[in-house]
């Protein structure tokens, strides 16, 4: 989930067990070049790499709120349509999208808890 902390209470969006991370397997899967993957958001790359985020050992990480960004529009834009399905078009992206921005616009830190 990605949380925040707001006017001293945690505000959380849910991911829908590991369904969301379905979409970031495009970067692991597909064997794009090291130039190519120098340029994926810093996000992805915790994941694949099971760094920051993704180690399995924190139970809630701080991430940038623009490179989420950024990976959310990553995975919208990708060109591989098997990667996208209706739930990231009517649920991740725009709830996520929004959330953060929120996070963003009011100065805030944001966290995810896997």
């Amino acid at each position: 989930m990605l949380v925040t902390k707001s006017e001293g209470r945690l505000e959380a969006v849910l991911f829908g067990g590991a369904s969301f991370r379905m979409y970031l397997n495009y970067w692991f899967y597909e064997g794009i070049t090291p130039e190519e993957y120098n340029r994926v958001p810093e996000f992805v790359r915790q994941n694949n790499e099971c760094i920051g985020w993704q180690d399995i050992s924190a139970e809630r990480t701080e991430i940038n709120a623009d490179d989420f960004l950024f990976t959310l529009e990553s995975i919208k834009n990708n060109s591989r349509s098997e990667y996208q399905d209706k739930d990231f078009e009517n649920y991740y992206y725009p709830v996520f999208k929004s959330f953060t921005q929120e996070v963003i616009r009011k100065g805030q830190k944001l966290y995810i808890s896997i």
